[in-house]
């Protein structure tokens, strides 16, 4: 679906669409979902956010997808529904008492620099990790992950 970019000066520190609420339906997208953003040979996942107000064929972009992107006032974008991240499986294992392998670290740790999760994500992660806690491989997993990432 093609969508025209336009900016309010929305500083999130994650990278956030704003979707008209028919555009949404006719992407598939809801609330809390992840949608993928294509311009100038970059794209992104952003986390939607469905507005009854805006304007169909307009989407409000975070400026962190801004600045990475590169994407200007009025430009046209590409935007299609995008997959959940691997890393949001490997979250919910890890809540669920099992042992995480170093590529779900990996996954984790990749998916949050390049703010992919929502913090709702991210939360639950700290609290799996709290609650059930790691043991010592995945702790070093974790660090090993953390520190190839690079960031």
């Amino acid at each position: 679906m093609k969508l025209i970019a336009t900016f309010i000066g929305l500083q999130t520190g994650k990278n956030i669409a704003i979707l008209n609420q028919k555009d949404a339906e006719e992407l598939g997208a809801s609330e809390g979902g992840r949608i993928k953003i294509e311009a100038k040979n970059k794209s992104v996942v952003a986390i939607v956010n469905i507005s009854k107000t805006l304007k169909k064929g307009k989407i409000i972009l975070s400026e962190e997808i801004k600045k990475f992107a590169r994407i200007k006032e009025n430009e046209e974008i590409n935007v299609e529904l995008a997959t959940q991240p691997e890393a949001v499986k490997a979250i919910k294992a890890k809540l669920d008492g099992k042992e995480l392998s170093y590529e779900e670290f990996f996954s984790i740790v990749k998916s949050a620099v390049n703010n992919e999760l929502s913090e709702i994500e991210l939360t639950s992660f700290v609290v799996g990790l709290h609650e059930r806690g790691l043991s010592f491989e995945e702790a070093a997993m974790l660090s090993n992950a953390m520190v190839n990432v690079g960031e």
